[in-house]
């Protein structure tokens, strides 16, 4: 995730890649493979809102989320069947911080979309920060990020989330607030 804030203005992006391949599994299918790669993105610009509690703020903004999905399923002595598409939704995404001590803050993310090519989708992303340096943090984290979507025929539906832990180191350039 990357951000930047000019006086109360702020925008924030993220880009998430994920490749999967059935030939990776213990338990793999001995005729056929299926293969999925996807591409999440999120772009959202709002407004910073300074809390009473010093060092505290809220961020409240409006933006996009991608989700793009690659599939190619091999069937052995049937073929191969691919298939690609692409969901944009706007979403509408409030990101509070709180802070904790001299060097630790809470930042959790919480988002949700709807009216654009999926049903629905939201997002919950709570996080710990720790200041190392003046420029330098440490965030430990869980990230879920969920989608319903249905086809347009009506056959196909997905309904599920990525999910995982998120441990990351960052940075700050530039003149301070």
């Amino acid at each position: 995730m990357a951000g930047a804030r000019l006086g109360h203005f702020v925008a924030v992006t993220q880009i998430d890649y994920l490749s999967l391949d059935s030939d990776e599994l213990d338990d793999a299918p001995a005729r056929g493979r299926l293969e999925v790669e996807s591409l999440m993105a999120m772009l959202a610009i709002g407004y910073r809102f300074e809390r009473s509690r010093v060092g505290a703020h809220t961020d409240l903004l409006i933006g996009a989320r991608q989700l793009s999905l690659d599939n190619t399923l091999t069937l052995d002595g049937l073929g191969t069947v691919e298939g690609d598409k692409d969901f944009v939704d706007p979403i509408v995404m409030l990101r509070p911080s709180l802070p904790l001590g001299r060097r630790w803050r809470f930042n959790p993310t919480i988002s949700f979309g709807s009216g654009g090519d999926s049903e629905k989708t939201w997002e919950l992303q709570p996080q710990f920060h720790f200041q190392i340096s003046d420029n330098v943090g440490l965030r430990v984290g869980y990230r879920r990020l969920y989608y319903e979507i249905d086809s347009e025929n009506g056959r196909n539906k997905f309904d599920g989330a990525f999910q995982g832990l998120i441990i990351g180191i960052g940075g700050t350039f530039g003149a301070s607030p």
